[in-house]
């Protein structure tokens, strides 16, 4: 349709960048259509965007997902005497009160040790308007600490407790250290000027595990973990003389084991059950450590002998290594004590030796009461023990294997082998050297006289199926 000549339609409004189509689609929405937008469409997009932030600024776990895998040279570590992460977060003490998400991408956190300072006070205002220590539950060595003093000279809260939420120091003790200390007061310095009562010993350092990778002992565990307070000995805290057999008895095992685990009195709980860094066999395996370290003990008891050096890795019940079912008879009825001896005494694969001798803690005595203590408690019958398994066990066993069945051709595990063999033809066999095997005899240099080799056979023959 034609207009008339005196009317014409009104100039279309252009916005820079978008096309006049899209304009009158824009303006055709109804005022409705916009609210809806603004009510639900934008704050959907916006929440996520939002709590990504939120999240990459606020959260302890975002922090240590860098900070406690070691990808960070300040690893942050579980508290022994402070609130963990998930009650005192990281932004508690790492942001200022107040804190917008974005300013920690624009300013950055407040990482700096005399920048958190402030934020201590936020929780422990009281504790810089005293100079006394009473109330203090982990003052275990009783030393005399005077805070207020202390601040009112320009000291910080983590020039002395730096450590506080992250001690990578062994033992783990997350308390002022000595070196905070002399990073101001003289080395010459008087102990009794901070120590109030007695100087305690200082703890040794843990010893490094028997091979890489290896913490089955609990004098270990016992070490990182219970030394700071107890002493390298267990007798430095009198109400629990953790170096006596008497207050170890008078308490028992399961009431020990649970103070260790669920924490009493001041100590707090280092069971994994109360977030503490122990498990349940490594908590027996220095209950183990202290009753044979114990003074009073009459004598090595072998369960606690088994405790302390052996349950972390095979498990209390002894089925945790499946090659090495120590709870089976099965097991015991296929080798012999003496044999399993030296593999204890001189390490086999991945276990170390633990026999004195070679490095290790054990007296023979200690290895076969340890081993007789787990044969009976498998129920297998005592096998047959005499010169002839002890030879065996240290010349033979490493080729033939624990039950003689290790090389093809000389399955000595069977009674058939000995009956198509003549005992005779077996001893020159052994002394002279065949095929791959060498001489083993006197005359031919070796370690064993003819008598041994008979014993050794004796001893094969009784056990062959």
């Amino acid at each position: 349709m034609k207009l008339p000549e005196n009317m014409s339609l009104p100039e279309r409004q252009r916005v820079p960048g978008l096309p006049i189509g899209l304009i009158d689609r824009l303006r055709s929405v109804p005022r409705w259509g916009w609210f809806f937008v603004a009510m639900f469409v934008l704050p959907m997009a916006i929440l996520p965007i939002g709590a990504l932030a939120n999240f990459t600024t606020s959260s302890s776990q975002f922090c240590l997902s860098c900070h406690q895998v070691g990808d960070t040279t300040d690893v942050g570590v579980k508290s022994v005497v402070h609130p963990g992460f998930d009650k005192v977060t990281c932004v508690d003490c790492h942001a200022k009160p107040g804190q917008l998400v974005f300013e920690g991408y624009l300013n950055g956190f407040m990482a700096e040790p005399e920048r958190v300072s402030g934020n201590c006070v936020r929780c422990h205002e009281n504790i810089t308007q005293t100079n006394g220590t009473a109330g203090f539950k982990y003052n275990f060595l009783t030393i005399d600490i005077t805070h207020q003093k202390h601040l009112q000279r320009g000291a910080t809260c983590t020039l002395c407790h730096s450590d506080i939420a992250h001690d990578n120091a062994v033992p783990q003790t997350n308390r002022p250290k000595m070196q905070n200390c002399q990073a101001c007061h003289a080395v010459t310095d008087s102990c009794n000027k901070c120590h109030a009562s007695s100087i305690p010993a200082t703890p040794p350092p843990p010893p490094a595990p028997a091979s890489a990778g290896y913490l089955g002992d609990g004098r270990v565990y016992y070490l990182r973990v219970c030394s700071a307070c107890h002493g390298p000995k267990g007798d430095n805290v009198q109400k629990a003389n953790l170096h006596s057999q008497e207050f170890l008895d008078k308490l028992g095992d399961t009431a020990v084991a649970k103070a260790i685990s669920e924490g009493r009195g001041v100590m707090p709980g280092y069971g994994s059950g109360r977030g503490g860094s122990l498990t349940d066999e490594q908590i027996r395996s220095i209950l183990g450590y202290l009753k044979t370290e114990a003074v009073g003990a009459n004598k090595p008891d072998p369960s606690a002998v088994y405790d302390r050096n052996c349950l972390t890795c095979h498990g209390q019940q002894g089925d945790k290594i499946p090659s090495v079912s120590l709870q089976s008879p099965e097991f015991w009825n296929a080798r012999s004590v003496p044999l399993l001896y030296f593999s204890v005494d001189q390490g086999k694969e991945g276990m170390p030796a633990f026999g004195k001798d070679n490095g290790g803690r054990l007296t023979r005595a200690e290895i076969e009461g340890v081993l007789s203590y787990l044969q009976q408690q498998s129920g297998a019958a005592a096998p047959p023990v005499g010169p002839g398994a002890d030879l065996y066990a240290q010349r033979c066993a490493a080729c033939h294997g624990p039950t003689g069945a290790q090389v093809p051709t000389a399955r000595m595990e069977s009674k058939s082998f000995f009956a198509d063999r003549q005992m005779d033809a077996l001893v020159k066999a052994t002394a002279d050297g065949k095929g791959g095997m060498p001489a083993l005899g006197k005359a031919k240099g070796g370690p064993l006289s003819d008598d041994d080799i008979k014993a050794i056979l004796d001893y094969l023959k009784s056990k062959a199926q």
